[in-house]
């Protein structure tokens, strides 16, 4: 079993090392290139939809633990953003959050396993000018009989 690992990662060295000396041996002159041209991907120069430069992508996990009184647990939401800039003045972000609890909460609460998508679109034409249009979604776990009673 150790021959078989010792050749395999014998062979991936000595096949790694001769695709990166072909490569360095086939490679253009850098002086003369440009660097987006190189690697095949060059930036839109007119309207594109398509344009990776105006494209940004985040992703975020975020952890809290929760302990009042007899009740305690924990959440955890992984949020992934991905956002466009359309033109200059116009940004659209769509979020999908997944909300979870990871060591449970006492007395079961229904959260378990959700997904939330939220929408935003920014228009900002000026300095003294902001438009701001969000669509947010997140978790109602709770129900207060005072503010709203059944009978409505």
């Amino acid at each position: 079993m150790k021959r078989i690992w010792t050749v395999t990662i014998l062979t991936g060295i000595v096949l790694s090392a001769s695709l990166i000396t072909s490569a360095q041996t086939s490679l253009p002159d850098q002086q003369n290139q440009n660097t987006g041209k190189l690697l095949g991907i060059v930036p839109a120069k007119t309207f594109s939809l398509l344009d990776p430069s105006r494209l940004q992508i985040r992703n975020s996990y975020s952890f809290s633990y929760v302990s009042a009184g007899k009740y305690s647990g924990s959440f955890g939401l992984y949020q992934t953003s991905i956002g466009y800039k359309v033109s200059n003045p116009l940004y659209v972000q769509v979020d999908l959050g997944y909300l979870h609890q990871p060591f449970g909460f006492k007395n079961n609460l229904d959260v378990n396993n959700r997904f939330f998508p939220n929408f935003h679109l920014s228009f900002s034409p000026g300095n003294n000018f902001h438009l701001s249009l969000d669509f947010l979604t997140g978790p109602s776990n709770f129900y207060n009989n005072y503010w709203y009673p059944k009978e409505r």
